[in-house]
């Protein structure tokens, strides 16, 4: 794993172009042809992917959701509650 605190370079070449080193790139688990997002902010440019915001939105729902909860579980016997309701009308 990359230490954080390790700062990287990497050039910009005359196409705009970076390269992103091997170690990222494991660390990050990008495969060729990938996909990634950029946003820019305060703090600079930040680069992520779709394994990486997957793994941020489950966790910041998760932190939502009290321990031994299913919200799939939840979503079928809501969903199943109207259609009984739409049975009796």
């Amino acid at each position: 794993m990359i230490d954080p605190d390790d700062v990287i370079k990497a050039k910009i070449d005359s196409q705009g172009r970076v390269l992103i080193p091997a170690a990222i790139r494991e660390a990050m688990k990008m495969e060729p042809g990938g996909h990634v997002a950029m946003y820019l902010d305060e703090n600079g440019l930040h680069l992520v992917t779709r394994h990486f915001t997957r793994e941020q939105l489950r966790r910041e729902i998760a932190a939502h959701v009290p321990e031994g909860v299913s919200l799939a579980d939840e979503l079928i016997a809501d969903r199943r509650a109207e259609a009984a309701r739409e049975e009796q009308e």
